[in-house]
């Protein structure tokens, strides 16, 4: 299975790949407070557990790599706006109704 959707199809439990990472969407899906536009719609967030991360840091992009291990670090963006460090890698998936996105597969959570 393999198809092109939109944010607003993106589901929980979705497996979309997405700059060589394979990402399972486990968390709701919620709007995001960005503008609603005529063009677009509404822009959504995909919360997503990154699930090649062995691979992404062999061969995956250094600037994708370092951003997803500073969210997982003690001291971070996350800690000083008063947020736990993800105690695994992740991944937000956003975009409004014109992004789209490669799903590869659908998990039962």
């Amino acid at each position: 299975m393999s198809e092109s959707i939109t944010t607003h199809e993106i589901q929980q439990g979705d497996v979309i790949r997405s700059n060589g990472m394979l990402l399972l969407v486990d968390r709701e899906v919620r709007q995001t407070f960005h503008p609603v536009t005529e063009y677009g719609g509404a822009t959504f967030a995909a919360d997503a557990r990154v699930l090649n991360w062995e691979e992404v840091q062999e061969t995956g992009d250094s600037l994708l790599v370092n951003f997803i291990r500073s969210d997982m670090a003690e001291e971070s963006h996350r800690t000083r706006n008063g947020l736990q460090p993800f105690t695994e890698p992740r991944w937000t998936i956003q975009g409004n109704g014109i992004a789209r996105w490669l799903r590869v597969g659908k998990v039962e959570l």
